[in-house]
């Protein structure tokens, strides 16, 4: 009797630690990155404005560590890269003016922006668009 006495009071006691443990665990989530511009698909003219805006909000519930952030052409010229200082923020906008040049005609371009949080979880947000002259 005593000994299964000793054995429910151990399966109590064990039941318990398992449930606190678990309470206690938060769930990481990851990085959520909200594009306002450009959008997919855009054209966007240079002759209306020489600028392309690139705009978005990056957010982790617990907090950024490391943002990239790539505009480029399908022939892998660069016109924007990147990495603004985010370590420690939870939320991050930005917003960046670009003005391609030497564009003679129209030209696909992609967006790409990466985001990490401290535990290493990462997401990757990609928009193509289009400038003309």
């Amino acid at each position: 009797m005593k000994k299964t006495i000793r054995i429910s009071i151990y399966l109590s006691i064990m039941f318990a630690v398992i449930l606190i443990t678990n309470s206690c665990k938060k769930e990481n989530k990851v990085p959520t990155i909200a594009i306002v511009e450009p959008m997919e698909n855009d054209t966007i003219s240079l002759a209306v404005s020489p600028e392309v805006h690139i705009e978005f909000t990056a957010s982790d519930d617990e907090e950024l560590h490391y943002l990239s952030v790539n505009v480029h052409d399908d022939m892998a010229n660069s016109f924007l890269a990147d990495t603004p200082s985010v370590h420690g923020n939870k939320t991050f906008d930005y917003h960046e003016h670009i003005m391609p040049s030497g564009i003679t005609n129209t030209k696909r371009m992609t967006l790409e922006i990466k985001a990490e949080d401290h535990e290493e979880l990462m997401t990757t947000k990609s928009v193509v668009f289009y400038v003309k002259p």
